[in-house]
């Protein structure tokens, strides 16, 4: 993580995006496919540090078009 992120437990998708390598769009996306856990604090939309770190350990994939399962 960087430095300015060492310390703090939650935080907003811009800054999920930019930890993560990603677009806001896509951290977005994860959220309503449910591949990060988020926190809600009156309207906004938070991700826990160490959602950030699971997600990027595990290597989850995040699919565009994920196939249809039977």
């Amino acid at each position: 993580m960087e430095v300015w992120a060492a310390q703090r437990l939650l935080f907003s998708r811009r800054e999920v995006a930019k930890l993560l390598n990603l677009s806001e769009r896509q951290i977005t996306r994860l959220i309503a496919n449910e591949k990060l856990d988020i926190v809600r604090i009156g309207t906004r939309t938070l991700v826990h540090r160490d959602e950030i770190v699971k997600f990027s350990k595990n290597g989850i994939h995040f699919m565009k078009n994920p196939p249809a399962t039977c």
